[in-house]
């Protein structure tokens, strides 16, 4: 193979990654929004706009934990076993949309090499962090097969976190007035101090 056949393996390779990386980047948006419309859900339309200015200033972490904070604390007492069952459904795809917001930090953060593909190899994503227990190594291939693997299982996500959105939205404003309402109470009372 000469060195044009090579580099042209390589921007193959590239274009493919970058396409994968877009498609994952933009349905994991869809995630995110979803957990600003359940916030937005939860403290009712009377506080849009706070809620739209405590949003931007909020992670994906913080957003997944005020979320599971809004939506357990709304359901706490309710003696409803449907919604019982449901609340346990939903914890599930909150720690699913933890765990993707990882892999999501991986991919993104990962330093992609195409040098492999030039031999038949797949594109190596090398990602690794230094932590208590030194350095995690969470390298991996990005095989077609792999890519497809992510997309899928995020799209399976967006399906759970659409269908809990949805029900959400039906039950709500009725679920959140009180959690909306101590909310509401303890930021008058950070705003008065």
């Amino acid at each position: 193979m000469n060195d044009a056949e090579s580099d042209k393996l390589e921007e193959q390779a590239s274009s493919v990654t970058s396409k994968f990386l877009g498609d994952y980047i933009c349905s994991f948006q869809w995630i995110e929004n979803r957990l600003d419309q359940i916030i937005h859900l939860s403290l009712g339309n009377k506080y849009w706009f706070f809620t739209k200015i405590v949003l931007a200033e909020m992670s994906n972490a913080s957003k997944v934990r005020s979320v599971r904070a809004l939506v357990n604390n709304a359901l706490l007492n309710t003696q409803d076993k449907s919604q019982k069952e449901w609340l346990l459904h939903f914890n599930s795809v909150m720690k699913r949309v933890t765990a993707e917001a990882e892999t999501r930090n991986q991919l993104v953060h990962g330093q992609y090499d195409y040098t492999g593909t030039k031999h038949g190899l797949p594109v190596m994503m090398f990602y690794g962090r230094v932590g208590k227990e030194g350095i995690t190594d969470k390298s991996r291939p990005m095989s077609e097969e792999v890519r497809k693997r992510h997309l899928v299982m995020l799209m399976k996500l967006c399906a759970d976190l659409g269908a809990i959105h949805k029900q959400l939205t039906h039950w709500a404003p009725k679920i959140f007035e009180d959690a909306s309402k101590r909310f509401m109470k303890n930021a008058e009372v950070v705003e008065s101090d």
